[in-house]
């Protein structure tokens, strides 16, 4: 017996087992029963780009398995994704990406106060996401680069938005 043979619930509990983005790289494109399979939510609402590895969070994989997931995989998810996790250094590469009509939690880690006031000005690709959609918001700060700033930078944007958001609910 091969693994394609497995009913459809089978094969669901034994990709359960796995973590989710790499099931996602690895039998993405398969073939078409794959594919239906691996885009179940449960493979694709929650991506985590980070572990915890010796008292920090650090990229769970490599940068050519990050751009051939953002590049082939993405696109075709990018509607089902409601949270993801992911490390400053490819924060960009995947909020720029694409767009996530259903992204509502980020957990941003390892980050400096260059990536937060990158992320929250609205010159940026990725301002849109936070003015209008996140609702949960997790942020690692580098305890290296740990700034007092950070905080003040971000307790100023969450302030400022939820005045926005309220001067525009009193408008209407």
């Amino acid at each position: 017996m091969q693994l394609n043979d497995l009913l459809d619930e089978i094969l669901l509990l034994i990709l359960k087992k796995l973590h989710n983005c790499e099931v996602l790289y690895s039998f993405h494109d398969v073939n078409q029963r794959f594919n239906r399979v691996i885009h179940d939510r449960i493979f694709t609402s929650h991506l985590n780009f980070v572990q915890w590895s010796c008292h920090k969070i650090v990229n769970k994989f490599s940068s050519n398995f990050i751009d051939q997931f953002s590049l082939q995989i993405l696109p075709e998810i990018c509607k089902r994704i409601k949270w993801f996790n992911l490390e400053s250094s490819f924060m960009t590469h995947f909020l720029s990406a694409n767009k996530y009509p259903n992204l509502c939690g980020l957990g941003l880690y390892n980050v400096d106060e260059e990536t937060i006031n990158f992320l929250f000005t609205d010159n940026n690709l990725s301002f849109d996401i936070f003015k209008n959609q996140i609702t949960s918001l997790v942020v690692g700060i580098d305890s290296e680069k740990k700034n007092s700033s950070i905080v003040e930078n971000l307790f100023f944007i969450n302030t400022n938005q939820k005045s926005k958001k309220n001067s525009k609910s009193q408008v209407f």
